[in-house]
């Protein structure tokens, strides 16, 4: 049977939480309002359901998942939930899970269960008992990057052994001798190992990159002056934002694409950064003069402009560069981050 894959956002789980809590209180105050009635309930409670005399699910399944994290935009629930629900959806948010891998393994109880009611809490009891004390370092190894430095791990592990395994097919018949099978054995790990190890270690300093990103992004929004529009002008985009959006959340293809990418996002981003300071310079300066108006608006921008935004574009240039190296490596995954999350930038 072929493994259940899963890709889950926090944007699901916060949909599903939410769902079940409505249904909850929906739950519990149609039944305050709803009439008791004794003859109905003795009739309710002698109505068990079915009884199974032997229970048998199989074959196993096995269900790999993926999670990814809102990140910083987690924060803006916090304020409205809870202590102990925004602390679960601020973990939620920078969490990131990467092919993490459960199964719910065979069961076969012959001892009977009467009713639903009690069936399915049986099953899930005893999937949650052989994940909890079995399966725990299968979902650790996928949080964080840490599947990624599983996988330099295994490459560099096979890339060990091959010129052993090479020196054993050697003596074997047709083998060639000791030392052509240690020199085919090499070859051979280094084949297999290239690109399952780059493509790895291209997407630790990928997810370093976005973590680089989100907070610079972050820290921006946070220190950047909001321009006040008193005159209530129609909003207009110019045609270095719009091409700088393009080149951002454009999935690159190869390296050359990336590098192309790259050089739109440093060159469009900092005209945009200019063309906002410059807006917001002559609108101070039209209101409270030169020196007030002018200076003052320049100081504002200073943090921002100067050391922040430069860092934002830098990530997003890179993370463009690193994102065709991989995905000229590994054509599959610029299939995937598109399908499975919708996003098609690599950050």
């Amino acid at each position: 049977m072929q493994p259940i894959r899963i890709n889950i956002s926090q944007t699901v789980i916060q949909f599903a939480m939410d769902l079940i809590s409505e249904a909850t209180r929906l739950s519990k105050s149609s039944s305050e309002e709803k009439p008791v009635d004794e003859l109905e309930e003795k009739n309710g409670n002698s109505d068990a359901g079915p009884f199974f005399s032997e229970i048998l699910f199989s074959p196993e399944v096995t269900i790999c998942f993926d999670y990814d994290g809102a990140g910083f935009a987690a924060l803006g629930r916090i304020a409205t939930d809870s202590l102990v629900s925004g602390l679960v959806n601020l973990a939620l948010g920078f969490a990131q899970i990467r092919c993490s891998e459960i199964k719910l393994n065979r069961i076969h109880h012959r001892g009977g269960i009467s009713g639903w009611d009690k069936l399915m809490p049986f099953m899930v009891l005893t999937w949650y008992e052989d994940i909890k004390t079995m399966q725990l370092p299968k979902i650790l190894s996928g949080f964080g990057p840490m599947h990624a430095l599983s996988e330099v791990m295994d490459a560099t592990i096979d890339l060990a052994k091959a010129p052993l395994v090479g020196y054993y097919e050697g003596l074997g018949p047709g083998g060639g001798g000791r030392v052509r099978g240690v020199v085919t054995g090499v070859k051979k790990g280094i084949s297999r190992s290239t690109n399952k190890s780059t493509g790895a270690a291209l997407e630790i300093v990928g997810g370093i990159l976005g973590t680089v990103h989100r907070i610079a992004e972050f820290s921006h929004d946070f220190i950047a002056p909001t321009a006040v529009d008193e005159n209530k002008t129609p909003l207009t985009v110019t045609q270095a934002e719009l091409r700088h959006a393009i080149a951002k959340s454009t999935q690159p293809s190869d390296l050359r694409e990336g590098a192309t990418l790259a050089y739109r996002i440093l060159t469009d981003g900092s005209r945009e950064a200019v063309y906002i300071v410059k807006k917001d310079v002559s609108r101070s300066v039209k209101k409270h003069g030169v020196v007030i108006g002018g200076v003052g608006a320049l100081w504002r921008h200073l943090p921002a402009v100067t050391f922040l935004k430069p860092i934002i574009l830098s990530a997003e240039a890179a993370a463009q560069v690193i994102g065709g190296a991989r995905n000229s490596l590994q054509p599959h995954k610029k299939v995937e981050n598109e399908e499975k999350w919708r996003k098609p930038g690599p950050i």
